[in-house]
């Protein structure tokens, strides 16, 4: 609605100086004078002169040059290299106990389908990480001598487990019984006699008549 009464807003102002316009251009041209004819002849402008004929170079020729065949590149032979493999320490199986189902999940089911979905997409940033290492690192230069073998990992420390410790029962707290203490009642407080003060008559106020000041009438004409 306002973008409407605007808009209306508008037209109306552009139709209101547009007639305003028109009316100060025939205004104007009621109220100026003719113009007064030129009394000599403009002077016509000197013919302009022939330029001169260029005269016409012929082209010059390139001769064509023959340039030598590029040598030959030679083709480079990598001879592969054969790693050792490279031993993988074992890493005991560890029970986790069950995860708390956050906010009353469904059922077991919902919560492997999204164990399921993070391994897959895990697996896939690894792989496609795995694709742009392999395109984006260089070969590897033919090594001069054998690269050794890898140390064996240490065997890794039994941990000991630890001792069941026993604590000693809470003992029981004692109930402290407070006994109940009657107070004395509260004074009456004394009642405070208030006199009557009778206050004198106000004196009367006496009238005061103020002339008012008239004006004197205008003069007649």
């Amino acid at each position: 609605m306002a973008s409407t009464a605007s808009f209306l807003a508008m037209v109306m102002a552009c139709a209101l100086l547009a007639s305003h316009s028109c009316y100060a251009g025939r205004h104007l041209a009621d109220t100026t004078a003719a113009a007064v004819a030129p009394s000599a002849a403009v002077p016509v402008l000197p013919a302009v002169p022939t330029l001169p004929t260029v005269p016409h170079t012929a082209a010059a020729t390139v001769p064509p040059a023959t340039l030598p065949p590029m040598p030959a590149v030679p083709a480079v032979t990598v001879p592969p290299v054969a790693l050792p493999p490279i031993p993988v320490p074992s890493v005991p199986r560890v029970a986790l106990p069950p995860m708390p189902d956050p906010k009353g999940a469904s059922s077991p089911a919902a919560s492997f389908l999204a164990k399921v979905m993070v391994c897959a997409l895990l697996a896939g940033s690894s792989c496609y990480a795995a694709r742009h290492l392999a395109d984006t690192t260089a070969a590897a230069a033919s090594p001069a001598a054998a690269i050794p073998g890898l140390p064996a990992f240490p065997t890794l420390l039994a941990v000991p487990q630890m001792p069941a410790v026993t604590l000693p029962p809470m003992t029981a707290v004692l109930v402290v019984t407070v006994p109940r203490v009657a107070l004395p009642g509260m004074p009456a407080a004394p009642s405070v006699p208030n006199p009557k003060v009778a206050l004198p008559s106000m004196p009367p106020i006496p009238n005061v008549n103020v002339a008012v000041p008239f004006l004197p009438p205008p003069p007649s004409a």
